[in-house]
This record gives C-alpha cells, sequence and structure tokens, in this order.
C-alpha cells in the first residue's frame, strides 16, 4: 500500500544520504565561521555505519544535521589521538555549534545519530578532562543506545572520579545488558581485583575467555584484565 511503499522510498533515501556523506566528508572539510577558515584532515565518515539512516520523514532534518555533527566529532577523535588538540577543540566546538553546551538535548531527537554522536563527545570530554560534559553525555548515550559501551564508560569514570559503589552499579547494568559483552565483563574483572574481590574477578575473566573477542574494544578491556591476572596481554 501507499504507506508501506513511502516508508520503502524514505529507508532507501535514507541510505543515499548516509552514503552520500561518507563522500562528501573525504573532502578537506572546510567551515566558514566569523569570517575563518577552519580546514580539518580528510576523512571518511561511514555514518550509515555508525548510525544507520533515518526510516520516517520526521527523521530526515535531524538526521542530517546529526550526522554533519558527527562527521565532525570522528574527526576531533582523529585530531586528537594524533595530539593536535587544538585542532580537535575546534572540530568539537564546530559539531556543538548551535547546540547546548554539552552536546545533548533535554528532550530525545528523532534522529538515530544523537546517541553515538553524544558517545564521541564524551570520550573526546572525557580526554580533555571536561568531566561534567563526559558525564551528562555519556549518561545520554546510555539512555538512547542499546550497547554496553557506555554503561561500561561511565562505569570507569565514576572509578576515577567517586564514588566506586556508583561505578559497580554501571558496570554491573554493563553486563546485564549484553551478557556477551567481552568488554563489559572484562572491565568489571579488571576493577573487581581492584577492589579485593578476587573471586568474582576470577568468573567475569573466565566468562570472558569463552566469548568471542574479535572487537578492539573487546580485545583492549581482555588485554588489561589479563595483564592484571599474570597472564599475556
Amino acid at each position: 500500500n501507499a504507506g508501506l511503499a513511502q516508508v520503502d522510498y524514505l529507508q532507501k533515501v535514507g541510505i543515499a544520504i548516509a552514503g552520500l556523506l561518507t563522500v562528501v566528508e573525504q573532502l578537506w572539510l572546510a567551515i566558514e565561521k566569523d569570517w575563518q577558515l577552519i580546514t580539518f584532515p580528510r576523512r571518511t565518515v561511514n555514518i550509515a555505519k555508525l548510525c544507520g539512516g533515518p526510516t520516517a520523514a520526521s527523521e530526515m532534518t535531524d538526521f542530517v544535521d546529526d550526522a554533519r555533527r558527527l562527521a565532525l566529532a570522528v574527526v576531533a577523535s582523529d585530531l586528537f589521538a594524533g595530539q593536535d588538540y587544538e585542532g580537535a577543540k575546534r572540530a568539537i566546538s564546530e559539531a556543538r555549534s548551535g547546540m547546548d553546551s554539552s552536546g545533548c538535548d533535554k528532550v530525545a531527537r528523532s534522529s538515530p545519530c544523537r546517541g553515538v554522536l553524544a558517545f564521541y563527545l564524551a570520550s573526546l570530554d572525557l580526554g580533555l578532562g571536561n568531566f561534567g560534559d563526559a558525564e551528562t553525555e555519556y549518561r545520554y548515550a546510555a539512555d538512547h543506545l542499546e550497547s554496553a559501551a557506555p554503561l561500561i564508560s561511565l562505569g570507569e569514570l565514576y572509578m576515577r572520579l567517586g564514588p566506586q559503589r556508583e561505578a559497580f552499579t554501571y558496570l554491573d547494568r554493563a553486563v546485564q545488558s549484553d551478557p556477551t559483552s567481552v568488554a563489559a565483563l572484562a572491565t568489571r574483572a579488571s576493577y573487581e581485583r581492584d577492589y579485593l574481590r578476587p573471586y568474582e574477578s576470577m568468573l567475569d575473566l573466565d566468562r570472558a575467555l569463552r566469548l568471542p573477542a574479535t572487537h578492539p574494544y573487546d580485545l583492549s578491556a581482555l588485554s588489561r584484565a589479563l595483564y592484571q591476572r599474570g597472564g599475556k596481554g
């Protein structure tokens, strides 16, 4: 019927837009602001892979805007990894332009990209020492993504800032949300060992070792836990 045909059309349009954005972002990102030309490195950002595409007409405007912001956040991550901290700050500023300071709306957006955008901004803020913004953004991502990753990150953030009880609450939630997450189990095992819970740490690490670990995030967490136990990282 006409309704199904419209949904199918919108899905195809969304996929096409996502694909187009991956091509557009291969260019030198140049943004004119305050009469100054700000340039960022060449980068291919696969928006469709990061957060899919819109499935309804009401999502289209927000999706395109958030996809552009997400591409800038990914570029900022690359700059930060290359120790170009000033460039990373400029890219983050552009990603947040016209948004709340934390990059999170009080009301959920219709765009599927906003939770992913919040997670990227949180990781950048954490690296830059903006712990308050990182906490807000990780919480937003945890509420809008079906992923253990922001819950793990909140757990690690509270391990750094305290209280540890709240940190373990989020690590427990991460494992509960995805019992097959190697990263969630291995991260909790690492902190259990730090806080004198050797038996629980052993159980979590053994569970993690029985699961397939192919993502770098999983491998990194597992390597750290194995190193703590005395195995090879």
